[in-house]
């Protein structure tokens, strides 16, 4: 763990449920919306762990994907 400062500016949040080996698809997902709203990303995309994978079962994991825009 680092501590930092936050990213300046717009963010967007999405919410991944469920197991973490279909993150790819949340990703997808997450560059399809952007692509249709035409907005561009900055190069970090933060995750946040709502419950611990190693603790809870893969279908009831939650992770916010926070995508600062430029």
């Amino acid at each position: 763990m680092s501590i930092g400062t936050s990213p300046e500016g717009a963010t967007l949040k999405f919410i991944h449920r469920g197991s973490y080996d279909n993150m790819d698809n949340t990703y997808e997902a997450i560059t399809n919306h952007l692509d249709d709203k035409k907005l561009e990303a900055k190069d970090t995309f933060i995750e946040e762990y709502i419950t611990d994978p190693l603790t809870t079962t893969e279908d009831k994991l939650v992770i916010n994907v926070f995508v600062p825009l430029k």
